[in-house]
């Protein structure tokens, strides 16, 4: 991919079907996203309500992308 992407957009799948434990799910899923891309150490997170940012800051996007395809719970997510 082109160097002039440097966020990946997560966006996370079903959360209008868990309503009482949606900040449950979403700190869960979030937490196995870090951990996942732990060794990428300049990447950094942030968490705007339903959607979840991955700033790259130089990390290669091309190996990222196959660990966050395998992550369960993720609806889908783009390289922005």
């Amino acid at each position: 991919m082109n160097n002039l992407y440097n966020h990946i957009l997560i966006r996370y799948g079903e959360l209008a079907l868990k309503k009482s434990n949606r900040n449950q799910f979403i700190k869960a899923i979030t937490s196995h996203i870090k951990s996942a891309l732990h060794t990428f150490v300049n990447l950094q997170y942030e968490s705007r309500g339903m959607r979840f940012y991955i700033m790259l800051n130089g990390e290669d996007v091309n190996e990222i992308i196959p660990i966050l395809e395998k992550i369960p719970g993720i609806y889908s997510f783009s390289v922005v």
